[in-house]
């Protein structure tokens, strides 16, 4: 697999991601943990820990978006 921004390459099994339930879409435009931003605001985390990732296409969002959407 490569990263769609920084282009390195991983093994797909070395790079967590669920290939198995992910579409030829989501591979092309998968990110690497460095890469990793919130999908729906495009903005970086300064806590990588601080990001959910979808187990179907391994995208990621924002803890902090969904826990200020509640209020």
């Amino acid at each position: 697999m490569f990263c769609i921004d920084c282009g390195e390459a991983f093994h797909s099994f070395c790079s967590g991601a669920p290939m198995e339930c992910m579409d030829t879409v989501a591979t092309a435009s998968w990110r690497c943990s460095n890469c990793k931003v919130c999908e729906l605001t495009g903005m970086a985390t300064k806590n990588e820990l601080s990001l959910l990732y979808c187990e179907c296409c391994d995208r990621s969002i924002s803890m902090e978006l969904l826990l200020n959407s509640r209020e």
